[in-house]
């Protein structure tokens, strides 16, 4: 069978600086985002285990660049669309999602430079009037609170409604901040907790202060100076360049199970492009990940970049190995493919229908690697073990214990409060000393769910709700997992072991489906 897995390794190298968007003069020895001039064919068990994890994940194209050491590998599999035709090359174009969310932190920190910001700014200062519902004042939110996920904010992640500008400002003041898609689920700074309205507020932040539109602020701000000459927002630029990725994908709107094929112009939001709606290419990607090991005080002080890519919130996975930067994740070790390995890294992914981004550093290496692929889903977890292992040389290690000491599950039994979302959440203790739970809200419309908390690590537990696994903390009022819980986090909703059920609208069931179903995005 006819292979569709190339690997790029006969481009001349004027073609290779041009497509990079590069000087063709050697560049300084401090230009941080200047990549080599040579390529070299990755090992033949990379480019093997890239081929046939591509086709496993059931990915229609993908692509790969890694950057070690001064050299850039780039790797292609199969077609941009999947009924074949032209092949993936290393511009091809993919949506890349939530990896958007760094470089619209860079913007923020940008301005911060310029003294248009300051991180402690309250976001009502720079969008007056806005509010939303909830116990906790929203008032307190700052730029640091959404940028490092700490806001308290719940979810909402509109996919459709139109790539106009005027949209991150328009559904800023109306339905988001006023029709009750979204609330304070907790006090601003009380603990992390992932949502997409942090970086749409950020960005219509940075565009109030500014005064030019989101788009032109990346383009002059971010990707400009970083010879990002690949990287859109808007589905009309990415359909007249032509070399992009068409990918099948699940009905986003929950009307049909069907199969739907999403491309260039399929689906937009001004509001949440700041979230995670560029369009990139591996090639430009790696040069953005070139700038957060290295910065470039061209672009971010010294002391802005280090805020970037800083450590600001524990994100409870595994204890204490995880963290939260600002739009970016650190691992101080971590697990690759079948293995844990001791490989520090800082990283960003992206899902969003039909695509998944994967943008991986390791600080204090000369190392990026970069993987699109036009699928649901596919990451490339035996990839990374693969290079890690034989690009790294980094070996295997014992992964270590989770923390799960059953004594303390007593501190997490309790009733739980979530007046906006699923109601009562009541945490039991069976006579095995096994932790359940039981939603009555949940029964009330029929959503399902396991009632059993499978205990992963301190505080962490996986559970099923809609049959899907996701994973629930319990965090304490002083925002560790240490002690009784006050907190029961989930993406889509947190429930308050101090809290009082408030709620006066019977239950929109509707509403709640969706929450629990863009969690997952």
């Amino acid at each position: 069978m006819t292979s569709r897995f190339r690997w790029t390794t006969l481009v001349p190298v004027p073609l290779l600086l041009a497509l990079l968007g590069c000087p063709q003069e050697p560049a300084d020895d401090d230009d941080a985002t200047a990549p080599g001039a040579e390529w070299e064919a990755l090992p033949a068990s990379i480019a093997s285990v890239f081929e046939d994890e591509a086709a496993d994940l059931g990915a229609s194209g993908a692509a790969v660049a890694i950057w070690l050491d001064g050299v850039l590998y780039a790797g292609t599999y199969g077609t941009r669309d999947p009924d074949g035709g032209d092949a993936i090359a290393p511009t091809t174009l993919f949506r890349i999602g939530s990896t958007t969310k760094m470089m619209t932190s860079t913007a923020a920190l940008a301005a911060v430079d310029r003294g248009a910001l300051a991180m402690d700014d309250a976001v009502v200062e720079h969008l007056p009037g806005l509010d939303i519902a909830g116990d906790a004042p929203f008032s307190d939110v700052t730029l640091h609170h959404l940028l490092s996920h700490t806001s308290g904010i719940s979810e909402i992640t509109p996919l459709d409604a139109g790539g106009s500008d005027d949209l991150l400002q328009d559904f800023t003041f109306s339905s988001f901040g006023f029709a009750g898609q979204t609330w304070m689920m907790a006090p601003a700074g009380s603990f992390w907790n992932y949502s997409n309205p942090n970086f749409a507020l950020a960005g219509a932040v940075v565009e109030a202060v500014d005064g030019r539109i989101y788009r032109d602020i990346m383009q002059e701000d971010v990707f400009g100076p970083l010879g990002m000459d690949r990287t859109l927002f808007l589905g009309q630029d990415v359909a007249e360049d032509g070399d992009f990725a068409w990918s099948d994908t699940y009905d986003w709107t929950g009307q049909t199970t069907d199969t739907i094929r999403v491309g260039a112009e399929s689906y937009d939001h001004g509001w949440s492009r700041p979230a995670g709606f560029a369009w990139s290419s591996v090639l430009d990607m790696v040069r953005f990940g070139r700038f957060l090991l290295d910065g470039d005080e061209a672009l971010l002080s010294t002391a802005s970049h280090q805020a970037l890519v800083g450590e600001h919130a524990n994100m409870y996975a595994y204890g204490d190995y995880g963290s939260y930067g600002y739009g970016v994740m650190h691992w101080s070790q971590w697990f690759a493919g079948n293995g844990f390995y001791d490989v520090a890294t800082t990283e960003h992914n992206g899902a969003i229908p039909g695509y998944a981004a994967d943008l991986i550093t390791v600080p204090g290496r000369d190392f990026v690697m970069v993987t699109l692929a036009a699928g649901d889903g596919a990451y490339f977890g035996a990839l990374r073990q693969a290079v890690w292992e034989d690009l790294l040389g980094a070996e295997e290690i014992d992964a270590p214990e989770p923390g799960i000491d059953p004594t303390t599950f007593a501190d997490y039994v309790g009733t739980y409060e979530d007046p906006y979302n699923v109601g009562t959440i009541q945490v039991t203790q069976n006579a095995d000393g096994d932790l359940e739970w039981e939603l009555p809200l949940l029964d009330q419309v029929n959503v399902a769910y396991g009632t059993d908390l499978l205990p992963t690590s301190r505080g962490s537990f996986r559970v099923s709700i809609q049959n899907r696994p996701t994973s629930i903390s319990f965090i304490a009022a002083d925002g560790t997992q240490e002690g009784p819980a006050r907190w029961l986090r989930h993406r889509a909703f947190v429930g308050d072991r101090q809290g009082v059920v408030t709620r006066d609208a019977a239950p929109d069931p509707a509403r709640l489906r969706e929450a629990l179903r863009r969690s997952a995005l």
